[in-house]
């Protein structure tokens, strides 16, 4: 269920905040084994949520409802898979911004983003408050 209300979450954040922009959802990232089993690899990869790009600027989300520091750890990873990624190639000098992207904020885990040069962007569409009091039954 989670899953499903991220997906609907990256989905009205792009709608609001990146209609203008050229955007990718579910971008898989990292290198491919030479030879027939690459495209098996493919189901390996790790996945951002979403990436944006400009001429000399990448940005790579990763989208969670919940606050949680170890997606920092995910979107750094994700900034060294890209540059592996022989699909981006073209983007080898391309300045490469992260984003967390949650519902809410959580000054622990804003701290984790901002000590490691990750933006910490609060997106909170209407339906937000009916899932925290679902979720948290309050």
């Amino acid at each position: 269920m989670t899953q499903q209300l991220e997906r609907k979450f990256v989905s009205e954040f792009i709608n609001a905040e990146l209609r203008d922009k050229h955007w990718q959802t579910r971008v898989r990232l990292g290198p491919l084994p030479p030879g027939e089993d690459a495209r098996l690899y493919m189901t390996k990869l790790r996945w951002a949520d979403i990436v944006t790009f400009e001429p000399n600027i990448v940005t790579i989300f990763e989208a969670k409802l919940e606050p949680n520091s170890k997606a920092v750890g995910q979107l750094l990873e994700y900034k060294n898979l890209f540059f592996q990624s022989p699909h981006f190639q073209q983007y080898a000098t391309a300045q490469v911004n992260l984003v967390f992207l949650t519902s809410r904020i959580d000054t622990s885990v804003q701290e984790v983003c901002e000590s490691n040069g990750v933006e910490y962007k609060v997106f909170r569409p209407d339906w937000i408050p009916l899932y925290e009091k679902r979720r948290w039954r309050y």
